[in-house]
């Protein structure tokens, strides 16, 4: 058997294909009959925490045995009348009881099983030890040999080994494991473990179950008898087998005769597209009398119609009759009455897919009982299915620039290189391809790039996430895988590089071989099926063994750190022991998923080291607790080793929230940072633009521009990821009222009195001031003013008004008003034509004269107004001309002038010439 410890994703993904909880709520006559003693759940493996339904080429398989018969062993004899007596093959005189089952496993195909990689081992038993009260743990003598049994633990041999292993139902994760009634339903018990890594290392062959916590006896006189017995379930996967989802639940239902049914909603699964489909199903139960009849088991078909199922071994009205029928696997001993132990698997007949159809994803079952007590604690279905087929293949390239070679290690701080080739195996094209390798916990992220022999659509790029997974992952989406012409042809490389850990930590740890192993999955969905698949995982390439060659090799690439040298330069005096801090962790648990990517892929997590009845392990189903303070836990890698890692979890629970201040400020005031007051003086505010999500800031001041209400939140804690609830801070900005003020903007002369001036309505208050040569008149708080303005040349005077709205915000403005005299002074005439004085006037113009010309002067603000007269200058020959400038000067404002123009006419006598004399 090739071993093969699986690879694991430790992202937490929704599966697309989550099967539904059982939820047992279906049509109950009497309800008291069938009891749900603890719900039936999917059953999750810890190197697959996330997967409930296994979609694989490969199947299931069921074997198992009894551990108890009949004293006097009859075909149709019945356990609960009867003296039942230990079942006990082994030949180990220190078991009390103990039988036999060989697990061989499928050749469809010609698939060779010893080929086949196991991925999953559930291991289940049950019994029935007490008539009235029913404890967990009890003694047992027989002969020379003393048992001091507990219902919880039961002891598991392959045929190659000399000695048992003691599993315990502890170590599974429920807290009920499954159930242990004492004193009620019939007091039979049903309990699990997972066993994958114990099936995986010893592989095909014969196993013994021994010791199962039982008891010789007679029955109670309700006819409900002593039995007990395992079962094992087994997924396995083999390349040449054809695709199925297979889904595992188990929890505890307890049927008392009488007339009761009841449904289990099942879904999650995707038939094949077109053909016929196969289904097979598997059932565990217990106390299933082979005399008594009225039990049953049904599917609901294509018509709604209720088929009742039933196998070679027993009858549709007697469905849970202590037969084995597990594919005629050699078993021992080989007993047709297993007085009270049922383990089935057979197929569901579904001739034209009248029960099953093509591309269907959900059925029910219906099981009860008209007569027989019973439990079922554990059902398995496999569908033909069909599915998408991307691959990765994942390899090694270099070793700090050294090409890899097998057996290669690496040193701390190294850098490693590998190579990941994309394939689409299938018939269709594969939309919404993403790959996602999480970072080993052993290495860091470096980088990363690709390339495509197609070209891809948006952002291609691979990136890293730092918050994907619990250690981050690359992330790379290749959109749409097209189909190629030969499955082989390579669509995308990624080529990525980790840098191998310096991390005293984990490098010192001397319990445990440090290695970086590397795994990871694609998912997408089908282009024409429009099935999803997630959880695919990558291959490190193909075995090359004759009986096996061809089969793909799912483990993680894996490479041995070479650690020593390096701790004792590096780590002497380094804590080994990891902390792991959260704070309010919703729900109070903490999912392992958190801590599982620190950790070897597969590893277990327990609350004590080494593992011994009564401890307790941590998975999926069991979250940490998120107790206050600081707890020490383990996580112990899988396969039978003695190493382990100690690690704690410290969790810190603020429930507390700070008294927040919402400030009030009026528009455009200076704000200061936002304030609360803190329950603890020792926390620390943290103050959030968003009631979720966000950064947290240590000071935001608030923004006053604008006018309105703008929410904060604000709590308090220890870190930015450790805060209590945030409180609401609503900080408000009050609008500034309008200042206008509305009035004359400035008079001339004459100066006017009583200047009226108003602002806006509806202030709670006003105040008004004048400065300059002015004067309020009356008071100065009213909406209106009355301002007078004082005499003088060219005055002004600056009126300022303050206003005050409801909010108490103020404003300020001012008005600058004018007393100017723009106006020049009037001359009463202003001669337009020159004034003509005639010839040879006998006096001549002077400056009083040409004063006299303008007339009286007059002027809007001064009562006198000084005149004068310039110039005078005379031009001309025989006209003369003569200009004066008259001025009119204002004591305030512009100047006037006129011009006085004189004219007049010089005349000369004439002069008579000497006449010439007459001779």
């Amino acid at each position: 058997m090739k071993k093969n410890l699986n690879s694991i994703f430790t992202r937490v993904n929704t599966m697309v294909g989550v099967i539904m909880l059982l939820m047992l709520t279906g049509l109950m006559l009497q309800s008291a009959y069938a009891q749900i003693r603890v719900g039936f759940e999917p059953r999750t493996s810890v190197f697959t925490p996330t997967k409930t339904i296994y979609n694989v080429r490969g199947d299931f398989t069921m074997i198992g045995n009894t551990n108890m018969t009949l004293q006097n062993y009859t075909v149709g004899g019945q356990n609960g009348l009867s003296t039942m007596i230990y079942v006990d093959i082994d030949g180990d005189p220190n078991t009390l009881n103990s039988s036999s089952a060989t697990l061989q496993l499928s050749d469809e195909n010609g698939a060779n099983p010893a080929c086949s990689n196991i991925i999953y081992a559930g291991l289940y038993w049950t019994g029935r030890a007490h008539n009235s009260s029913s404890v967990n743990t009890f003694t047992v003598t027989k002969g020379s040999v003393t048992k001091n049994y507990d219902k919880s633990v039961v002891y598991l041999k392959h045929e190659s080994q000399s000695d048992y292993t003691m599993i315990s139902a502890s170590d599974a994760g429920f807290s009920e494991n499954i159930y242990y009634p004492n004193g009620s339903s019939g007091n039979m018990y049903s309990a699990y473990a997972e066993v994958t890594s114990y099936v995986q290392q010893h592989g095909l062959g014969n196993y013994f179950c021994a010791d199962i916590a039982l008891r010789e006896g007679g029955s109670s006189s309700d006819g409900t008898g002593y039995y007990g017995g395992w079962g094992l379930v087994v997924i396995y996967e083999n390349s040449k087998m054809s695709w199925r989802d297979i889904t595992l639940f188990d929890g505890h239902a307890y049927v008392e005769g009488g007339t009761a049914n009841y449904d289990l909603p099942v879904s999650g699964f995707s038939t094949t597209q077109s053909g016929q489909v196969n289904m097979k199903l598997g059932i565990m139960a217990g106390e299933g009398d082979r005399p008594i009849e009225g039990d049953y088991f049904q599917i609901i078909n294509q018509a709604s119609n209720w088929v009742s199922l039933n196998h070679a071994g027993n009858a549709t009205n007697n469905f849970f009759n202590s037969s084995i029928f597990t594919g005629g696997n050699a078993r021992n001993p080989n007993l047709l009455n297993n007085t009270g132990m049922d383990i089935s698997m057979f197929a569901i007949p579904n001739t034209g897919n009248s029960i099953i159809t093509n591309n269907q994803s959900s059925t029910t079952f219906r099981y009860g009982s008209t007569q027989d007590t019973y439990i079922i604690f554990c059902i398995a279905m496999a569908v033909d299915a069909y599915r998408p087929e991307p691959e990765g293949l994942n390899t090694l390239a270099t070793i700090n620039g050294v090409p890899y070679t097998p057996g290669m290690q690496a040193l701390p701080g190294q850098t490693i290189v590998y190579q990941l080739e994309v394939r689409n195996k299938g018939t269709e094209p594969i939309n919404n391809a993403q790959v996602v390798i999480p970072m080993p916990y052993s290495a860091s992220y470096v980088s990363s790039s690709a390339s495509f022999t197609y070209t891809p659509v948006g952002n291609s790029a691979p990136i890293y996430d730092a918050g994907a997974g619990a250690t981050g992952s690359i992330v790379w989406d290749l959109g749409t895988l097209p189909l190629p012409a030969d499955p082989d042809d390579l669509l995308a490389t990624l080529t990525y590089t980790l840098q191998v850990t310096t991390n005293c930590v984990i490098l010192s740890n001397a319990n445990c071989e440090v290695a970086v192993t590397v795994d990871g999955i694609i998912e997408g969905t089908g282009a024409t099926s429009n099935i999803e698949v997630s959880d695919v995982p990558f291959i490190q390439g193909y075995t090359t063994i004759e009986e096996c060659i061809g089969e793909p090799i799912y483990d993680p690439v894996n490479v041995l750190i070479d650690a020593a040298d390096y701790v004792n330069q590096n780590c002497q005096g380094t804590p080994a022991i990891p902390d792991f801090a959260y704070c309010n962790f919703p729900g109070g648990v903490i999912p392992v998923t958190e801590v599982l990517g620190n950790f070897p892929v597969g590893s277990r997590f327990y609350n004590a080291y080494p593992p011994v009845q009564g401890t307790t392990e941590y998975t999926i189903n069991n979250p940490f607790p998120a107790t206050s303070g600081t707890t020490t836990y383990y996580a112990v890698p899988p396969g039978i080793t003695d190493c382990y890692y100690t690690f704690t979890i410290t969790v810190t629970n603020i429930t507390s929230s700070p008294g927040p201040v919402s400030p009030v400020y009026c528009q455009d005031d200076t704000a200061v940072p936002l304030t609360a007051t803190p329950t603890n003086p020792t926390y620390t505010l943290y103050y959030y633009t968003t009631a979720s999500g966000g950064s947290s800031q240590l000071s935001i001041t608030p923004s006053t521009v604008t006018p309105g209400t703008t929410n904060y939140w604000v709590a308090e804690g220890v870190s930015p990821s450790c805060v209590g609830p945030r409180v609401l801070l609503t900080v408000t900005v009050h609008p500034r009222p309008d200042c206008l003020i509305t009035g004359p903007d400035g008079p001339v002369c004459p100066l006017t009195a009583g200047l009226v001036y108003s602002a806006p309505a509806d202030m709670s208050s006003y105040a008004w001031s004048v400065s300059g040569n002015a004067s309020i008149v009356g008071a100065a708080n009213n909406q209106s003013v009355s301002v007078t303005a004082g005499s003088g040349c060219n005055q002004s005077f600056t009126l300022s008004l303050t206003v005050t709205n409801s909010h108490g915000c103020w404003r300020t403005c001012e008005k600058v008003v004018s007393v100017v005299d723009d106006t020049a002074p009037t001359f009463a005439s202003c001669p337009s034509e020159a004034i003509d004085l005639g010839c040879n006037p006998t006096t001549l113009p002077d400056a009083d004269m040409a004063i006299v010309a303008v007339g009286l002067v007059t002027d809007n603000c001064d009562a006198s107004v000084s005149v004068t007269a310039s110039g005078g200058g005379i031009s001309g020959t025989c006209t003369k001309t003569q200009v004066w400038t008259v001025t009119a000067d204002a004591e305030c404002g512009p100047d006037a002038t006129c011009l006085v123009t004189y004219t007049w006419t010089v005349v000369t006598a004439p002069v008579i010439a000497n006449l010439p004399q007459g001779g």
